[in-house]
């Protein structure tokens, strides 16, 4: 197989370079090692299934005056948006032996939106622009050689994809410890993409669904807790009637915490804020996800 361009990673980066080259007519391929695209944008629904309208297991906010070339890439696919809802208390848990504290939260600086329906908005109307047979998923490279006319792909699968260039949409350090390259990377190269940490790569999400918002029988028209030090936990509400069922966490493991680490902080979490609140709502469906590459 030959193309003009091959596209390595199916995250955000990687597809919106394909829906660039696709807009001049540049013939390219994008190869997923994923089943799915998105990268670490996940919108997911109660089964943890992906879905156009879910919670963000993965990116949930744009920050315009941080990020423009992303706002202004959401204005020229006419995503439609709205402000995080940040008004209401907030819970702050100084240490794992120390009962949450209720604080009056401060607005959020600088200002953030969100996507309707969730960021995975975002990689579906992307993926549009795409012809699906321009897209390879469950396809791993595992070697980029040099040619006379430009670079050859190896795949997990043994296949061998001829293109003129290659873009490496994804993080450098994942590059270097998943990829053979010949000629073989210079320890410079090596080295710079080994110390490029890959954002937010050590952390993980997770939803207790409930059967109502019963925080606001408590006087928390929105609730928003942390926990400071190696774990960081919030919980909000989104700004959406009919979403407002449902708290999230966010956690920050250590760097060899795996899954069964990751439940036992779902349950603490979980555990802290129904012994605060002084309730036991039934928690339907909580699920924990992991974002991003792990830490090598």
């Amino acid at each position: 197989m030959r193309t003009d361009v091959a596209i390595i990673g199916g995250g955000l980066s990687g597809l919106l370079v394909a829906h660039r080259l696709c807009e001049v007519g540049i013939d390219c391929l994008l190869l997923e090692a994923r089943d799915r695209l998105g990268g670490r944008i996940l919108s997911a629904d109660a089964s943890g299934a992906w879905s156009s309208d879910g919670f963000d297991l993965g990116p949930s906010w744009i920050w315009p005056d941080m990020q423009p070339q992303l706002e202004a890439l959401v204005r020229e696919l006419q995503l439609p948006v709205f402000p995080q809802f940040s008004d209401g208390d907030m819970l702050f848990e100084g240490a794992a032996r120390q009962s949450p504290q209720r604080h009056r939260a401060m607005p959020s600086a600088p200002a953030s939106i969100r996507l309707a329906g969730g960021t995975g908005a975002i990689i579906a109307v992307l993926a549009q622009s795409v012809p699906a047979s321009r897209i390879r998923l469950d396809t791993r490279v595992t070697h980029i050689a040099q040619t006379v006319d430009g670079v050859a792909l190896t795949t997990g699968k043994g296949d061998t994809i001829d293109a003129r260039l290659a873009v490496l949409a994804i993080p450098p350090r994942l590059a270097q410890n998943a990829m053979g390259f010949t000629p073989a990377l210079d320890d410079a190269t090596i080295g710079r993409w080994r110390r490029t940490p890959t954002w937010m790569a050590p952390h993980a999400k997770f939803f207790a669904l409930y059967d109502r918002p019963f925080w606001r029988d408590l006087a928390f028209p929105a609730m928003r807790a942390a926990w400071s030090a190696q774990w960081s936990r919030f919980m909000m509400q989104r700004a959406l009637p009919a979403k407002q069922r449902f708290l999230a966490s966010s956690a920050c493991p250590h760097r060899n915490a795996g899954t069964p680490a990751l439940r036992r902080s779902r349950r603490r979490a979980c555990s802290s804020w129904r012994g605060y609140l002084g309730l036991t709502p039934p928690i339907r469906a909580p699920r924990c996800s992991r974002i991003g590459p792990p830490i090598r």
